[in-house]
């Protein structure tokens, strides 16, 4: 398996165009987001990116059963709305 590799330059604007990525869908500060992703360079980069969209990160278990994965999803989505 290759191994991927970035300059400093590319991985600020991978991460700045996940930032913007993320709050063009209208993501709010300090909002959750679930990541289900290998372990791999290019997953960390994605929490680099949530992290610049000034959001906190979520990791999943890929091994949870679906019905978990919905309810933490789902949880999460009505935990941020306004009562």
């Amino acid at each position: 398996m290759g191994e991927e590799t970035w300059t400093y330059e590319q991985a600020g604007r991978l991460t700045h165009r996940v930032a913007n990525g993320l709050l063009s869908l209208g993501l709010e500060r300090e909002a959750k987001v679930a990541v289900l992703s290998p372990n791999s360079p290019a997953s960390w980069l994605c929490v680099l990116g949530i992290w610049r969209a000034g959001a906190a990160w979520v990791p999943l278990n890929p091994g949870n059963p679906v019905a978990d994965t919905t309810s933490l999803r789902l949880s999460s989505v009505n935990s941020t709305r306004p009562a």
